[in-house]
C-alpha cells in the first residue's frame, strides 16, 4: 500500500487512472446492483441478462480504457 501511494505521489499517472477506472467499475456496479435490489426488488439479478446493463457496461469500460490508453 506503501508503494502505491508514493508512486501516485511522485507522478505516476498510469497507476493513477488504473485506480480511477477500478473505481468507476466498482461504483457502477455497486449502483447498479442498489438499483436492483431496491428498486425492482430483483432479487435473483434477471435483469442483470438485460441488454442496457450490457450497453451500459461497455459504454463505461470504453471510457476507462480510452482514458489508460491515454495516461
Amino acid at each position: 500500500m506503501y508503494n502505491l501511494i508514493n508512486s501516485l505521489s511522485n507522478g505516476d499517472q498510469k497507476m493513477f487512472w488504473l485506480i480511477f477506472d477500478l473505481i468507476v467499475i466498482a461504483t457502477f456496479h455497486l449502483i447498479w446492483f442498489s438499483y436492483l435490489f431496491f428498486k425492482r426488488k430483483d432479487l435473483e439479478l434477471q435483469s442483470i441478462r438485460k441488454p442496457l446493463y450490457y450497453r451500459s457496461l461497455q459504454c463505461i469500460l470504453c471510457i476507462c480504457l480510452g482514458l489508460l490508453i491515454a495516461a
